[in-house]
Formats: C-alpha cells, sequence, structure tokens
C-alpha cells in the first residue's frame, strides 16, 4: 500500500509581499534533510524506512521557510507519483483562490462555505461546486501555467483536475498519467505560495 505525506512545516516571520515564490526543486538542504532522516530512523526501524524509500512506497517533503527568500528543503522521493483521493481539492482550492486575487472570481458566503466544506469536510458536492465556479478549463489552465506550475510535464504532473467528483465522465485525464497520481512536491509547492504570495 502507497503511503502519501504531505508534511510541510513553515515558520513564517512575515510576508515578503513578492508575487514570486521559490523554486522548492532547487533548495533542498542538507543539513535539513540529515536531521529528517535521523527522525525518521529514530521512529522507525531504520531497514524498514530504507526499504520504504527505495520501493517508493512513501514521499516526504519539509519545508522551513523561517527565510522566504531562501526555503530549507528535505525531500523523499519528492516525483514519485502516488494515489491519493481527494488531493485534486487542493488544487481546485488553489484555483479558486488565484481567480478571487485576480479579481475574476467573487468570494461571496456561498462560495466561502463551499470552499470551507471541500476542505475541512472533504465534501466532494463542495467540491464539484467550486470547480464549476472556477470553470474545469480555467483550472487546467491555471495548474499547466507557467507562473504557478501545479502541474508541470517536465516533471512527471503533479496537482491535477480532470473532472468534477461524484462521477461522471472525465473531461480531461490526467495528461501525464491516466489515473489520479500526484508528486507530493506540487502540494507543497501551494503550501509555499499561498504563505508567501
Amino acid at each position: 500500500m502507497a503511503v502519501c505525506l504531505l508534511l510541510s512545516v513553515l515558520w513564517c516571520s512575515g510576508c515578503s509581499g513578492e508575487s514570486k515564490y521559490p523554486a522548492l526543486r532547487d533548495s533542498q538542504d542538507d543539513k535539513l534533510q540529515m536531521r529528517v532522516m535521523n527522525e525518521l530512523n529514530s521512529d522507525f526501524p531504520p531497514e524498514i524506512v530504507a526499504a520504504i524509500i527505495k520501493d517508493k512506497r512513501a514521499s516526504l517533503v519539509v519545508v522551513d521557510i523561517t527565510d522566504l527568500k531562501r526555503p530549507r528543503v528535505a525531500v523523499i522521493n519528492p516525483e514519485t507519483m502516488l494515489y491519493t483521493a481527494s488531493q485534486p481539492k487542493i488544487a481546485i482550492l488553489a484555483c479558486a483562490v488565484i481567480e478571487i486575487d485576480a479579481g475574476q472570481l467573487q468570494l461571496d458566503d456561498a462560495l466561502l462555505e463551499k470552499m470551507t466544506l471541500m476542505i475541512r469536510r472533504s465534501s466532494n458536492t463542495a467540491a464539484t461546486q467550486v470547480l464549476q465556479r472556477v470553470g474545469i478549463e480555467r483550472v487546467a489552465e491555471i495548474l499547466q501555467s507557467e507562473r504557478y506550475r501545479f502541474y508541470d510535464h517536465k516533471y512527471g504532473g503533479g496537482l491535477w483536475v480532470g473532472r468534477g467528483y461524484g462521477g461522471g465522465k472525465a473531461w480531461r485525464r490526467d495528461p501525464t498519467r491516466s489515473t489520479a497520481l500526484v508528486t507530493v512536491l506540487q502540494p507543497c509547492r501551494w503550501h509555499v505560495y499561498i504563505i508567501c504570495c
């Protein structure tokens, strides 16, 4: 059984005010990496940790953004695609927030309630309603955009939304894969983006 663990360790003393957020792939920190590995090996038998990492049954990204301009990142299999049933809800939320911030979507009480239900209660109905408000084509455009790169063809994918929840025919399958897989690095990019921008 594959496990996808998203751990964003975020210490934030203020926002930089910049619209461009850091490139996490280029921010790996050897000391933080060693600390994470030491913690894992102290909590679990090292041979089990090594086997899980080698078999790519787990993925982990830890981000320290004490300094927003110089994030420190530790990773384990960050580009490994793992099945995560509700991860597209993060993509829908990201796109809704981006559209609200750009003035393209009105944050009214109904939308706020749907966004809250989608995340707090993992409501499939609310997720589909928020997706419809943003527009599935617009979501795909934002996810693949050069600015956000939440879905990055170069690195095997990421966050994707190909249809609403609750069944029905897929509008557009994941361009890289045919199943609902995600890398753990892409949701971390969203968390860092929302804090830094």
